[in-house]
């Protein structure tokens, strides 16, 4: 990249995991993968009032294919 300057590899740097991070967002949050399901209403309240969740992958390069 001796052609390059540091703010072009940066700008590209920055657009490509942007790219990335919201193709994973959208496969893993928004496609959905089980159709025909029915809605399930649990009998006890729920233990939280909101659910933080840390999602992890190995493979994320996946979503980009």
């Amino acid at each position: 990249m001796a052609g390059y300057s540091r703010r072009v590899v940066l700008f590209l740097g920055i657009i490509f995991h942007l790219v990335q991070l919201g193709s994973i967002f959208d496969i893993y949050f928004v496609t959905p993968l089980v159709h025909g399901m029915k809605q399930f209403r649990p009998n006890v309240p729920a233990p939280a009032k909101r659910v933080f969740l840390v999602v992890g992958n190995s493979h994320p390069v996946r979503g980009l294919m």
